[in-house]
């Protein structure tokens, strides 16, 4: 935690967890009933509990809403079809591209749209941590 703000959504987040509840063989942590405390037992027992969760975490474990879940799928999506094409468009008919010529071009594109490294020692000085600026901690 590094502010304030952390420590309230910590707090939410601890309240589902860890509530006296939890001991009720009917309390569940999300909507759908996939994530429950299981009843007491072994170590290799959680093992097995653990594993049959799904193979995919959807939104709700994290206590999110399952538009979460879309709006993430529709991003990677768009990214997938955008990078497809990408490569699609140069290579093809009489007089086009290799694919490693195509490969090499893009590598240049992108390395010219990265920013330049910056000086850690600058960023501490201009950026320092306070209380009130967290990201800072982020960006350290």
């Amino acid at each position: 935690m590094t502010d304030g703000h952390d420590r309230k959504t910590l707090l939410s987040i601890l309240s589902v967890l860890y509530t006296p509840n939890i001991l009720d063989d009917d309390y569940k942590f999300s909507a759908s009933g996939i994530y429950y405390a299981p009843s007491d037992c072994q170590y290799a027992d959680n093992i097995e509990f653990i594993k049959e969760f799904p193979a995919i975490t959807k939104p709700e474990a994290f206590g999110l809403h399952e538009n979460a879940d879309i709006t993430k799928d529709q991003k990677e999506a768009d990214e997938l079809l955008s990078a497809v094409e990408a490569t699609q468009s140069s290579v093809g008919g009489a007089g086009g591209k290799s694919k490693e010529e195509v490969v090499l071009e893009l590598s240049v594109e992108f390395a010219t749209k990265l920013p330049a490294a910056f000086d850690i020692e600058l960023a501490r000085y201009k950026y320092p941590v306070t209380y009130l600026e967290s990201m800072n901690s982020v960006l350290h």
